[in-house]
């Protein structure tokens, strides 16, 4: 089961250099001669998305996505949200299940079932809570010492405990924008149809009216970037999305969306009626 693994991508908001080279040498370690990919974000909307484009670039092989990132500031809780297991298709999913890391791919493929694992249960049903004398449960490094280890287990067959974590829980997603790319593009939560985008509407009237962060937007409709004049911004349909589903972006012609509008990932979105 382990050499049918096609690829590994990890999506974390852990990115620093010393914990990127830890953990995906760690994976590298449980599944040698598997490929090891690794995304850095700064937070569960960008993971989301994350999520929903890795699924999409797969083309349906054997692989897994390990997403590790959620609030930590509950109270009362040891060390972070526990970890839930998807599996869609030939992809295994193990991802935190607090904030909005399963969100969008829920949005876009429908109401997903999840298993809930407890740390120590699984540690105990693989033999290893202690590794030189340290008690893994504690781990502060959960996504290095424990996750592999529980993919691992998956993948090889192994038997785990699972409560049930209702789609229902599951947050909505937020309407925001979810990724700024390195040109300055702006990548939002929204499909062409929920958003009532127009395809070829270059009339303001026909255009699109957001309200971002409270402040008024308005982005006309293109068929793709080269479409849009020179140094204006508009909207078009981006290459993200999953299947069918693709998300609109904010460009703009010859410059940085992000720079000229002032915005960046987790800005909120809403249509202006007014």
């Amino acid at each position: 089961m382990v050499n049918s693994i096609n690829s590994i991508n990890i999506v974390t908001d852990c990115h620093d250099d010393n914990a990127r080279g830890r953990v995906m040498t760690r994976f590298a370690a449980l599944f040698p001669r598997v490929h090891v990919g690794f995304v850095g974000v700064k937070s569960d909307i960008e993971a989301a998305g994350n999520l929903v484009d890795l699924m999409d670039a797969n083309l349906g092989q054997r692989a897994i996505v390990f997403v590790n990132v959620a609030p930590r500031t509950k109270s009362g809780r040891h060390n972070g949200s526990p970890f839930g297991h998807v599996r869609l298709g030939k992809v295994d999913i193990v991802s935190t299940i607090e904030g909005n890391a399963l969100s969008l791919l829920q949005k876009v493929v429908g109401e997903l079932t999840v298993g809930v694992f407890d740390v120590s249960e699984v540690l105990k049903r693989l033999g290893i809570e202690y590794i030189d004398e340290q008690y893994l449960p504690a781990s502060q490094f959960r996504s290095f010492e424990f996750a592999p280890r529980l993919i691992h287990g998956l993948i090889k067959g192994v038997s785990f405990k699972s409560a049930d974590f209702p789609s229902k829980n599951i947050a909505p997603m937020p309407q925001a924008i979810w990724w700024q790319d390195n040109f300055g593009n702006l990548k939002t939560t929204f499909t062409p149809s929920e958003a009532g985008f127009c395809r070829g509407s270059y009339e303001y009237d026909k255009g699109m009216r957001w309200l971002i962060n409270d402040k008024p937007f308005h982005f006309n409709c293109y068929e793709s970037l080269k479409d849009i004049p020179h140094n204006e911004i508009g909207l078009v349909v981006g290459s993200s999305g999953y299947k069918k589903h693709r998300f609109l972006e904010i460009m703009k012609k010859g410059g940085s969306a992000a720079q000229a509008l002032d915005l960046t990932s987790g800005e909120t979105i809403k249509k202006d009626l007014n």
